[in-house]
Order: structure tokens, then C-alpha cells, then sequence
């Protein structure tokens, strides 16, 4: 798995807070593994009660399954706050290949070098949005593929030179978290 865009649309799909605290991994470990035999169809929760259903599912167009707990056993369980913040306790849990891909993605997004590599597609982000917001690179004026490609060309070097123009002038173009103004206000609209 070295390809970055499939890492960042698994991380982005499955990055819902499930639980509360920080018991999130040891819950789905612990479901994962006695959900892993999947002849049982059975899984427990860390209160060692068992999952009243198993239903196969599809969601997002992958095979899934749906894991219901017994609202009876989850109410008044002293563990609920770990678990679940609804009343019934239902999960959506993916196959084992699919968990163990996620996992991995989680611990390589932990490293130093998946740092800089985000920063960097941060960096290309914003400077797509930047030249979507202040040079219209959202459609193309022009009919034909020269004309267009001429465009994009003279658009790069446009955001080349207004980077340029506001590191010179000791302005950063954006700061982490924060909103700017668009890059035609750092010297005055010319």
C-alpha cells in the first residue's frame, strides 16, 4: 500500500469517532478478534455480553457487516460510555483484509515521513484552491486544448510569480488553520 490517495480516502472514510475516550482500539480489537470467526457469527462486547444479531451488509459498496447488541444488556452496562453514545449498540464492521489495511494505513499516518508527505499535499492543495479562487481555474475560458493547455501554463507561472511576490515582501501566503485573503490582496489589486 505505497499509493498516498487510496491512504487518505480510507483514512478519511473510516475517521468517525465511534467511541468516546480513548478506548476505541481496544474495543474494536476486541470485537474484531472474536469477530474474525466468522463461522460463529458471534461477537463480544467488553462486558462479555454477546451480539444479538449478525447481519451481512453492504455499505459504500463493500461487504460489510452489521453487529447489533441487545439494548436490554447496553442501557445500564458501566461500560457504555466506552463503547457507545446511543441507546442500542450497533456496529458496521468490515472483513478482516480490509481491518488489517486500515490498521496499517493508521500506523504508517503516525510517522514522521507520512507527516511530510501530507504537508506537501497540503502545499498542492492550497495551491489548487488558490488558483481555483483568484484565477478562475475552475472552467476554461476557451474552446480547444491548446488554448486551454496555453492557459493552465500561463496560470502556474502566475501563482509562481504572486508566491514569489509575497515571500519577497515577507508575507506567507498561509498560515496552518487559519483563513487568508486572496493572494490578489497581499500587494493591492494591480
Amino acid at each position: 500500500m505505497t499509493d498516498p490517495g487510496f491512504d487518505a480516502s480510507v483514512l478519511s472514510e473510516f475517521r468517525s469517532c465511534l467511541v468516546a475516550g480513548g478506548a476505541e482500539e481496544h474495543l474494536l480489537d476486541t470485537l474484531l478478534v472474536l469477530c474474525r470467526e466468522q463461522n460463529r457469527q458471534v461477537a463480544t462486547c467488553p462486558a462479555a455480553h454477546t451480539s444479538r444479531r449478525w447481519l451481512p451488509d453492504y455499505w459504500q459498496g463493500r461487504t460489510a457487516f452489521k453487529v447489533r447488541f441487545s439494548t436490554i444488556h447496553c442501557r445500564p452496562c458501566p461500560l457504555k460510555s466506552r463503547c457507545t453514545r446511543s441507546g442500542r449498540r450497533l456496529l458496521t464492521l468490515r472483513p478482516p483484509e480490509e481491518h488489517e489495511t486500515l490498521e496499517a494505513a493508521r500506523q504508517r499516518e503516525a510517522q514522521l515521513a507520512f507527516s511530510k508527505e501530507d504537508r506537501q499535499r497540503a502545499g498542492i492543495e492550497g495551491t489548487i484552491s488558490a488558483g481555483v479562487r483568484v484565477l478562475h481555474l475552475r472552467r476554461s475560458r476557451y474552446i480547444g486544448l491548446a488554448k486551454t493547455h496555453l492557459r493552465h501554463v500561463l496560470t502556474a507561472a502566475a501563482l509562481n510569480l504572486i508566491g514569489l511576490d509575497a515571500w519577497f515582501a515577507g508575507m506567507p501566503l498561509a498560515l496552518p488553520g487559519k483563513i487568508t485573503q486572496p493572494l490578489y490582496c497581499y500587494r493591492g489589486a494591480r
